[in-house]
């Protein structure tokens, strides 16, 4: 942290740094307010791990040299790395699912197997564009005076090159909790809406609203953009489906690829097409035993749970997803005593004996080592003039 004060301070001209305040960001960095001698500030933002190794980010070959290279990098960042980014899941604790290098790597060589055969033939799926991923509304900026023109967009440090069928996505900002909606028909109110409370009442026409939010963006697009309608509507296929999750195994995901690719072993000739002879044009190079089946059932199972029981944590905080323990100081022991609460509500529910209640608090992922209250405040040093210029002169 000195390290950064520093930095910051010669990069504007300033003598030193004599504030550090840690404010809230996205999912790929921690942000700082860092306040110098002279009163600027400076913004700084460092990246996260799940942001990706530097080295390992960048890939601008044919589509198919791309999903290799994607699968690749998994298979260095698992087998060099040997811990995981944080999964979506909570996992780790009895009868749940255990991800492992030994895993991980398993599904992703399957996958290279009949990578090149699940890519797009489709010259417009296959485009290299760039896209921003990340489009919600404190990312877009947009005119007081008329809301309907967009100033600015921020947020671009993820956005890169990579094929259109990959990138292609709705935005962020139509994103909401519920069913999304089938078909054309307006979206109604369910039929016992006058039976419900005023609460429910307002509930109901809120996703009414989301919904019809989202059909709408749908329609438009299919309108105005029929490639990026026709993208969207692929990347619910099996093989697109299949191509992105690979390209994210290191952090997780590998019982649900694995199934996919039963799928894929099942319906090898709809991959690859029938020759005269009715047999596959290629012959599957995928071979799933009875027990290799019966296993990925249960991990499936066991990693769905998993998902499940952290996204309850979660809205018993009233934390977003992609928490990871940082709050802002005005919530700092709110959220510690919600902590305390969920992990509570969880070894009661979860735990059976002595043992199981030991195996699940070792598992809880929210857990700070220095203080154990699972969330992290940050304190900034005491910075002066001359223990910045004393460590700088020691570099």
């Amino acid at each position: 942290m000195l390290a950064l004060a520093d930095i910051a301070a010669r990069a504007v001209g300033a003598t030193s740094c004599v504030e550090i305040l840690k404010v809230p960001e996205g999912n790929f960095n921690k942000t700082f307010v860092l306040t110098l001698n002279d009163g600027q500030e400076v913004i700084a933002k460092l990246p996260n791990p799940n942001a990706g190794r530097p080295h390992y980010t960048t890939a601008r070959r044919s589509v198919e040299d791309y999903a290799i290279a994607a699968a690749r990098r998994e298979l260095v960042c698992i087998s060099q790395l040997r811990e995981f980014p944080k999964p979506q899941g909570l996992f780790y604790g009895p009868q749940q699912y255990r991800p492992t290098p030994e895993s991980k790597l398993l599904v992703l060589n399957n996958y290279l197997k009949v990578a090149k055969h699940l890519l797009p033939t489709d010259e417009v799926f296959r485009a290299s564009v760039l896209w921003h991923s990340d489009l919600h509304p404190n990312n877009i900026f947009v005119n007081p005076a008329d809301p309907t023109q967009i100033i600015g967009i921020i947020d671009w440090q993820s956005v890169h090159l990579s094929p259109f069928y990959l990138q292609a996505r709705n935005p962020a900002l139509i994103d909401f909790d519920g069913p999304i909606p089938e078909g054309l028909n307006p979206i109604e109110l369910p039929p016992n809406f006058d039976l419900m409370s005023s609460d429910e009442q307002h509930k109901a026409k809120l996703l009414r609203s989301a919904q019809s939010l989202y059909k709408l963006y749908e329609v438009d697009t299919r309108r105005r953009n029929k490639n990026v309608f026709r993208a969207l509507q692929y990347r619910e296929t099996l093989p697109c489906k299949i191509t992105a999750l690979a390209g994210s195994l290191f952090n997780d995901g590998e019982p649900i690829v694995e199934g996919m690719l039963m799928a894929v072993e099942r319906d090898w000739t709809k991959v690859v097409g029938v020759g005269p002879d009715g047999q596959p044009t290629v012959p599957c190079p995928l071979a799933f035993s009875k027990r290799d089946k019966e296993l990925q059932a249960v991990h499936e199972a066991q990693w769905t749970q998993g998902v499940e029981l952290m996204e309850t944590v979660l809205q018993g905080l009233g934390a977003y997803r992609g928490w990871d323990g940082w709050v802002n100081h005005a919530d700092y022991d709110v959220m510690k005593a919600r902590l305390k609460e969920c992990l509570a509500q969880l070894l009661d529910h979860e735990a059976m004996t002595g043992k199981e209640r030991a195996a699940w608090i070792a598992a809880w992922p929210f857990t700070d080592q220095s203080a154990g209250s699972g969330v992290r405040r940050y304190k900034p040093p005491q910075l002066h003039t001359a223990r910045v210029q004393a460590t700088a002169a020691a570099r």
